[in-house]
């Protein structure tokens, strides 16, 4: 009986230290990101040439109000407005609005 509870306190044991030892992957959330602008970052503009970056891969809730200029970076996004309608853009594209809009959530994927 000894021997029995000895191996199962061990391999309890074994079983908690292979656990610790694999390190955590990093969740990912889309977060605002600074230098703004740059190149590979989503970019909102306004029509006032405020820029509003975010980077990582998520979703945001946000408020941006005369959003004229949308900027992908180096990844595909969904601009939502509070209008009900939205902007898919595949990596690397700007797109102007012919009037601006006001931005209530941002997916990046």
């Amino acid at each position: 009986m000894r021997r029995g509870l000895k191996r199962a306190i061990v391999g309890t044991a074994l079983a908690a230290i292979t656990t610790a030892a694999i390190p955590a992957t990093a969740a990912f959330a889309i977060n605002v990101a600074t230098p703004c602008p740059r190149s590979d970052y989503v970019d909102v503009i306004t029509s006032l040439n405020f820029h509003h970056c975010y980077a990582n891969a998520g979703t945001l809730n946000v408020t941006i109000n005369d959003a004229k200029v949308f900027r992908s970076g180096n990844n595909t996004v969904t601009f939502h407005y509070t209008d009900n309608t939205h902007l898919d853009l595949a990596r690397n594209v700007s797109w102007t609005m012919p009037s601006s809009k006001t931005v209530n959530w941002i997916k990046i994927y």
